[in-house]
C-alpha cells in the first residue's frame, strides 16, 4: 500500500526470555495503509513522522526502554543490528505516562541506501531509477510479569518498506472502436500495474490532451468521450503502478468516432442508413420502414383510445 505503515512492536534482551506480539502500534502520523509500503524516487525527500501508540495493560513492569529501528536484513530480529539505522529509543516511563509520541525518519537516510548514515554496504541511492531496495522498520520492548519472571518479548511484524523506481510494462491495446463522440479502448497489462492513464489527439496535431484514468483488476477497457465525429483521433494509454511509477507509452492507435442513427432516425430516413451506424434486419427493404412506423403509430392510437373508452 502507498504510505501506510502499521505494526506490532516488540522487546529483546541479553537474558533468557520469550516473544509474542504485545498491544504495541505504530503508523505514519498523517497516512492510512499497511504493510508493504511501496514509494517511488518522487519520496526519496520525505521526513514522515511515526507515531507509536501503546494500549495494553499497565499491571506489569517494562524492563527496557522502546527501541525503534530500520534494517535492510531480510528480517528485524529482536535487536539492532551493527548496520542498521537506530533511531531514538523512548523511555519506559514515557511509555506508561503517555501510552504514545511520534518520532521523524528521513526516507533518504533508510540503511539500504548509499547515502544512509548506516547503509549497510549498499550501492543503491535513493533516486536511483529503475532497482528496487526492500528494508524493514523494526521495534522492540520488554516487560516481567513479577520480579525474577523471565523476560516477555513483544516482538514487531516486520513493517516492509519497498523503494520501487521500476516502471511497469507498457500496456498493450488489444483493441479499439469509435462510437458516437467516444473512443473504446480494450487493454491488457502486466500483474504490477494498478491503473491506467491516457492521453489523446487530433491526428496530424502535436498537443496530447489528457484523457481519463481507471484503475485496473476486473476492468479491461477505458473509453474517452466528448471526441467530434469524423475526425480522426491517436490514443496512447500508460500503466501506473502502486508506488506511482509511470510506464512508456503504448502503442499509438488511431480511430475514428461515428455517429451511431438509432431506431427513430432510421425510421425517419427511410432505412437509407444515411446516418451511419443503424443496423436492419437482414433482407428488409428501405419501404418497410415507413410502413413499420404507421402500424406503430396505429396501434398506440387504438390502444389510447381503448384506454380512453375504459375510463369514461
Amino acid at each position: 500500500m502507498a504510505l501506510g505503515l502499521s505494526l506490532a512492536l516488540g522487546a529483546a534482551v541479553a537474558r533468557a526470555q520469550t516473544t509474542t506480539k504485545g498491544p504495541l502500534s505504530i503508523r505514519l502520523a498523517s497516512a492510512t495503509g499497511s504493510d508493504p509500503y511501496s514509494f517511488s524516487a518522487d519520496f526519496c525527500s520525505a521526513t514522515p513522522y511515526v507515531q507509536w501508540t501503546y494500549d495494553g495493560s499497565l499491571g506489569f513492569s517494562f524492563t527496557t526502554a522502546l527501541s525503534l529501528w530500520a534494517t535492510s536484513a531480510n528480517a528485524c530480529g529482536t535487536t539492532p543490528g551493527a548496520t542498521d539505522l537506530v533511531f531514538d529509543s523512548v523511555a519506559s516511563s514515557v511509555v506508561t505516562l503517555t501510552r504514545s509520541g511520534q518520532f521523524q525518519i528521513a526516507i533518504a537516510n533508510l540503511p539500504g541506501f548509499s547515502t544512509s548514515s548506516a547503509d549497510a554496504g549498499a550501492s543503491v541511492a535513493c533516486g536511483d531509477k529503475g532497482v528496487t531496495v526492500t528494508q524493514r522498520l523494526c521495534g522492540a520492548i520488554s516487560y516481567q510479569a513479577y520480579v525474577g519472571a523471565t523476560a516477555t518479548v513483544y516482538q514487531a511484524d516486520d513493517l516492509v518498506l519497498v523503494y520501487d523506481a521500476k516502471p511497469p510494462t507498457a500496456p498493450r491495446i488489444a483493441s479499439i472502436s469509435g462510437f458516437d463522440g467516444t473512443a473504446a479502448v480494450t487493454f491488457a497489462v502486466d500483474g504490477d500495474t494498478t491503473s491506467i492513464a491516457s492521453q489523446y489527439r487530433r491526428t496530424g496535431e502535436s498537443v496530447w490532451r489528457v484523457g481519463p484514468k481507471t484503475a485496473t483488476g476486473t476492468v479491461s477497457t477505458i473509453k474517452v468521450t466528448g471526441l467530434t465525429n469524423g475526425q480522426r483521433y491517436d490514443l496512447q494509454l500508460f500503466a501506473i503502478d502502486v508506488a506511482g511509477n509511470v510506464s512508456e507509452g503504448s502503442a499509438i492507435m488511431s480511430v475514428i468516432p461515428t455517429h451511431t442513427a438509432g431506431f427513430y432516425e432510421n425510421v425517419v430516413d427511410g432505412g437509407s442508413g444515411e446516418k451511419g451506424g443503424g443496423c436492419a434486419t437482414a433482407g428488409a427493404s428501405a419501404s418497410a420502414w415507413p410502413l413499420a412506423a404507421v402500424l406503430i403509430v396505429l396501434a398506440l392510437s387504438m390502444h389510447k383510445r381503448a384506454s380512453g373508452d375504459k375510463l369514461r
